[in-house]
């Protein structure tokens, strides 16, 4: 078994081991549409909705893992705002992509470092898609960042990214809305926040829009899938907004969080009665709910 492999095995059973958490929280692709997941936490982080697990895909494990850094809320809202196309990538000569995602390493090395997955609070699950293997893969230990990367690399777009002498590529071709990546954690409510539209009619213009979307389609088709795990699902209205453009900031924030306002009772509602119910129950080893640190 190779090194990140048997790192994340142990570290699922570390979780599993351990009482699970209250909330459980997915966070899809999405692109620039990403930015909304920033609204969805602060909607969170306002009304007192624990978050004691994360995993993220693409995009959403960009913000995942600057959340459970530590970042704060006005940090990844400030951050977002000022993204520019250079901060994303670069031009480069390569077969194997058209755009160097090492721009983006460098600024999320500049906001946390060498932050690494295991000790990251709330615990951050991030899904890539292995092209060597032909398969899914979670990280859950080791560099966030290049797990973030890895995820991140769109298709045909950005070249591969190489960790432990595998190459990957966007987590959303195996897994857009990454809610079995939360199993392990054991979450009373699990939550997902999908950013695929709901239908489309936008006619592709370039070559970015033709791959994003052959991709598209292979995301809904996982979603459809996925999204059968959440308790709850919010759904920002991010579709008047490109996946390409980084000038709606500020407005895919507030999308995000008017659509988590939405559900925060019907998350409220869930948790009080699984709760109630494991109470019921007495203590044991069914009794899953713990006193999670506070999330930052």
């Amino acid at each position: 078994m190779d090194s990140h492999r048997s790192s994340d095995l142990a570290s699922v059973s570390h979780e599993s081991a351990g009482a699970a958490c209250r909330v459980g929280l997915a966070l899809s692709g999405g692109a620039a549409r990403s930015v909304a997941h920033i609204g969805v936490l602060k909607a969170f982080r306002e009304a007192g909705i624990p978050i004691d697990a994360l995993a993220g895909t693409s995009g959403g494990a960009v913000i995942a893992v600057l959340y459970a850094s530590g970042l704060p809320i006005a940090e990844l809202e400030r951050v977002a705002v000022g993204l520019r196309r250079r901060d994303l990538g670069k031009i480069t000569l390569s077969r194997m992509g058209i755009i160097s995602i090492r721009p983006l390493e460098s600024l999320l090395r500049s906001l946390i470092g060498e932050a690494r997955l295991e000790e990251l609070q709330p615990p951050t699950a991030i899904v890539a898609t292995n092209l060597v293997r032909r398969a899914r893969q979670v990280f859950r230990a080791g560099d966030a960042i290049q797990a973030v990367l890895a995820s991140s690399a769109m298709p045909h777009i950005y070249r591969p990214v190489e960790v432990d002498g595998e190459l990957y590529t966007d987590g959303s071709v195996v897994e857009y809305l990454p809610l079995s990546a939360l199993r392990a954690y054991r979450p009373l409510v699990r939550v997902g926040v999908h950013l695929l539209p709901e239908e489309y009619r936008s006619r592709p213009r370039h070559l970015g829009h033709v791959v994003a979307s052959i991709v598209n389609i292979i995301q809904r088709a996982n979603a459809l899938v996925s999204q059968e795990e959440a308790d709850v699902l919010v759904r920002p209205a991010v579709a008047p907004f490109s996946p390409f453009e980084l000038v709606n900031g500020r407005e895919l924030i507030e999308a995000g969080y008017l659509a988590a306002q939405r559900q925060i009772p019907r998350i409220r509602q869930i948790l009080d009665e699984r709760q109630r119910w494991l109470g019921e129950l007495g203590p044991g080893p069914h009794d899953v709910t713990r006193e999670a640190t506070p999330s930052t």
